[in-house]
């Protein structure tokens, strides 16, 4: 008897895991740069922001993604800013050098909102410390303020700053 609860209980954990992650927020297709699903940028500023985006890819090899969601609930900022690196893909094959700069506009504050999710790469420069760093005074600032764009780019200039830093093989 035992045996017959345990799986039913088995059973049970993965319905209930299988219906969670059923209710995850999908990770959008790689387009660009800039991904924009939170209506956060006008169309000026995200083709700003896209072409410096680009233009530092160009000269530097390195990749920084830049995703806008309304929200990751119920999952963890963390979770989900993982689950978008390992789709996209961010980054040079055998270098791991891409960055993500990841806002969820209505997540609870128990979720964060903000989040940066850097490549192995990367990660001597681009610590955590460094990227609470940016999140907490280079964006947060403009946030505050319904300055979305500006604190893209303040925070987009910060990682850039940091990423020049590092010596890629």
């Amino acid at each position: 008897m035992t045996l017959l609860r345990i799986f039913w209980a088995a059973v049970l954990a993965l319905a209930l895991a299988a219906s969670a992650h059923a209710q995850f927020v999908p990770v959008p297709a790689l387009t660009g740069h800039v991904t924009d699903q939170a209506g956060m940028l006008t169309p000026g500023q995200l083709a700003k922001l896209e072409a410096v985006l680009t233009d530092y890819e160009a000269k530097s090899g390195s990749q920084i993604a830049v995703l806008l969601v309304k929200t990751t609930e119920p999952e963890a900022i963390e979770q989900y800013g993982i689950r978008v690196v390992d789709q996209w893909k961010l980054g040079r094959k055998g270098i791991d050098d891409g960055v993500l700069l990841l806002v969820a506009r209505d997540n609870p504050s128990a979720l964060r909102r903000l989040r940066i999710e850097a490549g192995r790469g990367v990660q001597g420069v681009l610590t955590d410390a460094q990227s609470k760093r940016i999140l907490q005074d280079v964006i947060a600032p403009h946030f505050r303020q319904n300055q979305f764009y500006d604190g893209m780019v303040a925070g987009a200039s910060a990682i850039a700053a940091l990423l020049k830093q590092e010596k890629f093989a």
